[in-house]
């Protein structure tokens, strides 16, 4: 926010109700309505009052809509969270194991460093200490394998930890109907039209996969919405061969997994993952015989963010593989 111009219509403020619903890249496109987004997860009413005061520092904008939700929380985790910004919590440091950021480019800058809290990759929590509570931890630097590197431990006094885990899709439905789940993307295996290995059920948005926009968890629900209006009319095939998308190089998760070219009314949209950092990277699909089928450009293409791009009907077919490498490399 602070390094951009600052001459908005409109400023959202509050928490996930407000980032998840608006979408100010929409409302310019459709309404030429210049708009920002100042929300953050289990933003509470004091903290939109400070971004808001912040916010009329810098610009006056025609509308803020300000977003009241959170006054109808009465949790106890309320109380302790407002004690421990209010009171000075001091955070030593954020240690992630894998050698490039888990989470999304902008939490990065509105959690640690809008805050200088420092990120220390490829390093991990190897020991807790203390007996009736919390009194340190050791880290250490990981190798490849994520092993502890001997010789780089590090003790940090500290009285509280707090450990993320990550997120995978809600799959007890999904088991319970015994439909095929993907190793990777831990969600149901789904076709061009969100169906899932049971015919006549569709799984969408974060059932199918984590996403991190919720425009994409609304175009794949807009997807096996209509998947399912056409099985319903008996409009949808359902019994001609599969063509399987194929992981290539760099690419972790892809969705759909699988696709029945009949039922393509236009281009396949496909979501994907890369399994590690690519500056200046291409995406490419290539047929059985290695014909690049198509091709895009990314400036970067980061594990923690869903890449999407829609491949021509006529492109889609049996052996399509696709693959993310550095635009150097071609």
């Amino acid at each position: 926010y602070y390094q951009e111009e600052k001459d908005h219509n409109v400023i959202f403020i509050g928490d996930c109700e407000v980032y998840e619903n608006f979408s100010p890249a929409l409302l310019w496109q459709e309404y030429g309505i210049n708009s920002y987004i100042r929300g953050s997860a289990q933003q509470y009413i004091w903290q939109s009052y400070y971004l808001l005061e912040d916010t009329l520092r810098y610009e006056t904008p025609e509308v803020a809509v300000f977003n009241v939700l959170s006054l109808q929380y009465d949790q106890s985790q309320r109380e302790a969270y407002n004690r421990m910004t209010l009171e000075g919590m001091e955070v030593e440091g954020v240690y992630e194991v894998m050698p490039s950021l888990g989470g999304l480019r902008r939490n990065a800058v509105q959690c640690l460093e809008d805050y200088d809290i420092p990120l220390h990759l490829s390093t991990t929590v190897t020991w807790v200490h203390g007996e009736r509570r919390l009194e340190g931890v050791t880290v250490s630097q990981v190798d490849r394998d994520r092993k502890p590197v001997p010789g780089t431990e590090r003790y940090i006094p500290c009285d509280l930890l707090v450990l993320a885990v990550g997120l995978i899709p809600e799959n007890e439905l999904s088991k319970q109907a015994g439909i095929l789940l993907d190793p990777v993307t831990k969600g149901p295996v789904v076709d061009e039209s969100c169906m899932t290995s049971v015919e006549g059920i569709f799984a969408a948005g974060n059932v199918a996969a984590v996403f991190d926009l919720v425009d994409y968890v609304s175009q794949t629900g807009e997807q096996a919405a209509r998947g399912a209006a056409r099985y319903l009319a008996g409009r949808l095939d359902t019994t001609s061969p599969y063509v399987t998308l194929c992981r290539g190089k760099n690419v972790g998760a892809i969705l759909p997994q699988r696709v029945r070219p009949a039922n393509l009314e236009g281009a396949l949209p496909v979501f994907l993952r890369v399994t590690m950092p690519i500056r200046g990277s291409v995406l490419e699909w290539t047929g059985e015989e290695g014909a690049v089928a198509c091709r895009r450009r990314y400036p970067v293409a980061l594990p923690p963010e869903m890449l999407c791009c829609e491949i021509p009907k006529e492109a889609v077919t049996a052996g399509l593989t696709v693959s993310v490498k550095e635009a150097a490399a071609q």
